[in-house]
C-alpha cells in the first residue's frame, strides 16, 4: 500500500488530521534509537486471524503486544509516533481490517453523552464506538492518565482492553506518565487489574 493510500484510510477511520501527514523527517527531535525500536516492531508485527483454528489444532496463537509510548515532557511526538506506527503497518500490509484512534478523555465523554437524550440526532453512537474499540485490528488510546482515573472510567476502559487482550488484538497507549506512575488511587482492585493488564499487553517505549 502506498503512503497516500494509508493516509486516506487513516482519515476515513477518524485519526487526527494533524498527525496523519507527518513524515519521519518531521519528527527530527525523536531519537534514532526510538525509530529503530518502532521499525522493528512494525517488521515483527503479526496478528493471528485464524486463532480459533490454531486452538482447535492444539497450537498456541501468537499474542501480538501493543505499545506504551510515554514521556514526561509535552510535545515530544508521542501521538505522532503512534499514528506513524499504524501508517507503517498499513504500508507493509500488516493490517487486514480497520484501525481506530480515541483520546481517552474524549472517549469517556462520548460514551457518557451517548446515553443522553434519545432525541438528539448528533449524540455519539455507542454501538459504533464499541465496535471500533473491540474490533479494530489495532487501537490507539491517546493520553492515558491526562485526567484522574475514576472507578467508573477504569471499569469501562478495563472492559474494552481486557476484551481486546483476550481476542489477541493489540492496543497502543500514549501517556505523559511512565507505566508505573499512572494514578489509580481510589480505584481499588479494578485499578490494579487495569494496570496489570496494560503491562501484560504492551512493550514500553520511553521517549
Amino acid at each position: 500500500m502506498t503512503e497516500q493510500q494509508a493516509n486516506e484510510y487513516l482519515l476515513k477511520w477518524k485519526f487526527p488530521v494533524r498527525h496523519i501527514a507527518l513524515k519521519k523527517s518531521d519528527l527530527s527531535d525523536v531519537k534514532k534509537s526510538t525509530f529503530n525500536i518502532l521499525e522493528k516492531y512494525v517488521q515483527d508485527f503479526k496478528i493471528e486471524y485464524n486463532w480459533n483454528k490454531l486452538i482447535a489444532e492444539g497450537k498456541s496463537p501468537h499474542l501480538q503486544k501493543g505499545l506504551y509510548i510515554c514521556s514526561s515532557q509535552f510535545g515530544t511526538g508521542k501521538t505522532s509516533l503512534a499514528v506513524y506506527v499504524v501508517r507503517e503497518l498499513l504500508k507493509h500490509d500488516k493490517l487486514r481490517y480497520k484501525s481506530a484512534f480515541f483520546g481517552v478523555s474524549k472517549l469517556h465523554d462520548d460514551i457518557k453523552e451517548s446515553y443522553g437524550d434519545r432525541d438528539n440526532p448528533n449524540k455519539p453512537d455507542y454501538t459504533d464506538i464499541k465496535h471500533r474499540l473491540l474490533n479494530s485490528d489495532i487501537l490507539i488510546l491517546d493520553d492515558l492518565g491526562k485526567e484522574r482515573l475514576t472507578p467508573s472510567v477504569v471499569e469501562k476502559t478495563f472492559m474494552y482492553i481486557d476484551e481486546r487482550y483476550n481476542s489477541l488484538r493489540p492496543t497502543i497507549f500514549t501517556s505523559n506518565y511512565a507505566i508505573n506512575q499512572i494514578d489509580i488511587s481510589g480505584t481499588g482492585k479494578t485499578g490494579e487489574a487495569f494496570m496489570n493488564r496494560i503491562k501484560e499487553m504492551v512493550e514500553v517505549v520511553e521517549l
